[in-house]
């Protein structure tokens, strides 16, 4: 028997618990709400660090602005290589001058005037200004030429990719001289946000992995140990065992199960007593079927009355 039961599940593949089918099923779903949540939050992330970023820059730029005119009133102009504002010279004093403020926003700050990089404090591997370059040619179209202001996140600087942000810088007639141009260098971005979709896909781990745990111990408590006292009840009838105790834990499909098996083992009982009672001689038994499905009773019933 144990041979012909083993041959049939070979024949119908691989046991497969539903405890694991079940779990299978609840584990999908939830992995793609992880992914999900995962997703939107760093793109979240990243849209808001950039538009912080943004916004810093800007007003790094224009506080720039600001102490660069409290420095000085006078014009922008060039004498030699060298930027002046006044008699400030920025090419020799913009590190003096802005350095701490520029530091403390973590960020870097560029004169132009024209279209040429003439002070900055952002410095080469020998610690020297990187000046003397010319701005990217959509820059010198939107600020110098139009006016306007100008942010990108892939400036390249000396090899380097910046966020940036341009304000025109104008002069005592309003013309349009030079920019002011303030910068975070992406790599540090970057790596911040890095970090923190590393904590948010941990976090997200973590929760599935809780998830799939209580998931795991709820289907235990409530589908696999029911399922299993009732095969147990099953195999012990299929045995021949009738006096079987089965006590009801449940309000839900399977206590509607455990009432069943309650009633089918009282109409077997019935149907024993009956044939034990003929078995005895006494032929003044009698049965009522069960219902009209009932294809033992039938056969009980015409046994008495043959």
């Amino acid at each position: 028997e144990r041979m012909l039961l083993m041959n049939e599940q070979n024949n119908l593949g691989r046991r497969f618990s539903i405890k694991w089918l079940v779990i299978s099923l609840v584990s999908l779903p939830m992995m793609l709400a992880c992914i999900v949540i995962v997703s939107v939050s760093t793109l979240a992330l990243k849209q808001g660090m950039e538009s912080e970023t943004f916004k810093t820059l800007k007003a790094l730029a224009t506080g720039t602005m600001l102490a660069l005119d409290g420095v000085s009133s006078g014009n922008y102009s060039m004498q030699g290589d060298d930027l002046y504002k006044g008699e400030v010279n920025l090419s020799v004093e913009l590190g003096e001058l802005v350095d701490h403020y520029a530091s403390s926003n973590n960020g870097e700050i560029t004169l132009f005037f024209g279209d040429v990089r003439r002070a900055t404090t952002i410095k080469d591997t020998q610690g020297n200004p990187i000046v003397g370059t010319k701005a990217d040619p959509k820059v010198v179209t939107e600020v110098l030429n139009g006016g306007n202001e100008y942010s990108r996140n892939d400036f390249d600087i000396n090899g380097s990719l910046y966020y940036g942000y341009y304000v025109p810088v104008k002069d005592s007639t309003n013309q349009i001289v030079g920019m002011v141009c303030a910068t975070k260098e992406r790599e540090t971005i970057e790596e911040y946000i890095s970090l923190r979709e590393t904590v948010i896909v941990g976090i997200a781990v973590v929760i599935y992995i809780i998830c799939i745990a209580f998931a795991t111990v709820i289907i235990k408590r409530r589908l696999q140990y029911p399922l299993n006292k009732l095969s147990d009840v099953a195999r012990r009838m299929a045995r021949g065992a009738i006096n079987i105790q089965l006590e009801k834990t449940s309000n839900d499909e399977f206590g509607d199960l455990t009432d069943d098996f309650t009633m089918m083992m009282k109409t077997i009982g019935d149907q024993v007593r009956v044939t034990e009672q003929v078995a005895e001689g006494d032929l003044t038994a009698t049965y009522k079927k069960a219902s009209d499905d009932d294809a033992l009773g039938t056969a009980i019933v015409k046994m008495l009355r043959d």
